[in-house]
């Protein structure tokens, strides 16, 4: 394949100044006592690696960071269950160019060369003509890989979309065992543009690929660290405690069973890719569920069952995961039949609807709200999935506070064009665990864990 990009600005980018080092390690510190403390109550170990997950709130978005090359330096990256390649700016963490050229100061870094051999473990399908220093080693046909930026991305199938050599590297993940950095060998990751940052947070330089494929990080964790290939997020709805939420591999015990239990529904593949991606004719690497129906306060709300599967020849419609998208959006028809049911519920409740708060359109006045330790209460939202387990969403998940006096939805109405119909977002995730497990191809969902009295922020479980 021909590589080809697209012209990008260049601009120099702003130092990672908010969440410094020093904060950071402090972070580190207070989650390494917190965890340890939790080992020895433990007598089964738990998850045995993990990585920070902070809120920047400005978005809403999440990220984590890590340590990359030898010597080493911090990446920070948004989490992304969609995009098919890890990538970040290269030059905006130590280097001028847009790739690592001059060759990086890292002796562990290296280029892949391609062949079928040494492609085919990363899912990469085309060879990269690649003239920089730093492919050298590869004698200039490295695997290529097709990163893109995820708020680029819109209707024009190209724009932010770019080839680039498939580089890999040490990166350092925290073992719960040994309660320090463990070396990750041959982290696959690309170099991108830094016009590619474009909504992201102004905190990371690029993304992490958490997708369904041989080449993401929780299945290099398995496979380098004989552990199972699972992977769980307890996404944090607060930074302002000073613990964040935390990415965990390697399968639980997270709590005690008897606390914790998990809700399971089988992980389901969309034979289309629906993504970002220059080859089609690919499945997925989308996290898919299947939902059977929606109810609101124990009424099924009416939806065209077409709409909740997925059409096997164009991959249009069903639900899956996004941890991107900040808020759940809806195809239209489901969206209205959940507000109008919603509305319906929550005016026998007393709770009056108001005007529409900028992309927010079901607003209610917070007078004869009160609050649970779930949340406001408002009706209660829940998604019957497939096996009959329900993900059940509660007012901190379902309602978002725009001012004193108002709360609205936290749904978004995607339009009548959307490719997926329900794309569950970032907000109806958080302070939930999820547990992706690849080996069984289940997603495990606890609701909401402020029932448990406790949240992502202060997350003990290993």
């Amino acid at each position: 394949m021909t590589s080809h990009f697209h012209s990008h600005s260049h601009s120099h980018s702003h130092s990672h100044s908010h969440h410094g080092s020093c904060y950071f390690t402090f972070l580190l510190l207070i989650t390494i006592i917190l965890l340890s403390w939790q080992l020895t109550e433990s007598t089964t170990s738990g998850s045995p690696y993990l990585l920070p997950i902070l809120k920047d709130f400005s978005k809403p978005q999440y990220y984590t960071s890590f340590l990359l090359g030898t010597p080493s330096f911090r990446v920070y990256m948004s989490i992304d269950l969609s995009n098919p390649w890890s990538w970040f700016t290269c030059n905006s963490v130590g280097n001028n160019q847009p790739f690592y050229e001059p060759v990086p100061k890292s002796s562990t870094y290296r280029p892949i060369r391609c062949s079928n051999a040494t492609c085919d473990p990363y899912d990469s399908h085309f060879c990269y003509d690649c003239d920089y220093q730093t492919c050298a080693a590869a004698k200039g046909q490295t695997c290529g890989a097709e990163p893109y930026g995820p708020y680029l991305y819109t209707k024009q199938e190209e724009q932010g979309h770019f080839v680039a050599p498939l580089l890999v590297d040490t990166i350092n993940i925290y073992n719960t065992t040994t309660n320090n950095q463990t070396p990750l060998s041959n982290f696959p990751f690309t170099c991108g543009y830094i016009s590619e940052l474009k909504g992201l947070s102004r905190y990371t330089k690029g993304v992490l690929s958490l997708a369904r494929k041989d080449s993401s990080l929780p299945t290099l964790i398995s496979k380098t660290f004989k552990v199972p290939r699972k992977f769980a997020l307890c996404l944090p709805s607060s930074s302002s405690s000073g613990i964040n939420g935390a990415m965990y591999f390697g399968g639980g015990p997270y709590f005690s069973p008897t606390i914790l239990s998990f809700a399971t529904t089988p992980l389901v593949i969309n034979p289309v890719d629906i993504g970002v991606t220059f080859n089609k004719g690919n499945s997925s690497v989308d996290y898919f569920i299947n939902t059977k129906s929606i109810i609101v306060d124990g009424t099924p709300i009416k939806i065209k069952s077409g709409l909740l599967s997925i059409n096997t020849k164009t991959g249009i419609g069903g639900t899956k995961l996004s941890t991107i998208d900040g808020y759940t959006t809806l195809h239209t028809e489901i969206y209205n039949a959940l507000v109008t049911a919603f509305t319906t519920k929550a005016a026998a409740m007393n709770i009056t609807r108001v005007g529409r708060v900028t992309s927010f359109d079901a607003c209610f006045s917070s007078k004869n709200i009160v609050g649970t330790k779930a949340g406001p209460k408002v009706p209660i939202i829940d998604l019957v999935l497939d096996g009959n387990s329900k993900w059940r969403i509660h007012g901190a998940n379902s309602m978002i506070k725009v001012s004193n006096h108002v709360r609205c939805l936290a749904f978004i109405d995607g339009g009548i064009k959307v490719k997926t119909s329900i794309v569950i977002g970032a907000k109806q995730m958080e302070d939930n665990l999820i547990e992706f497990d690849l080996e069984s191809s289940r997603l495990g969902i606890t609701s909401s864990l402020l029932n448990y009295g406790t949240t992502c922020s202060q997350f003990k479980g290993v």
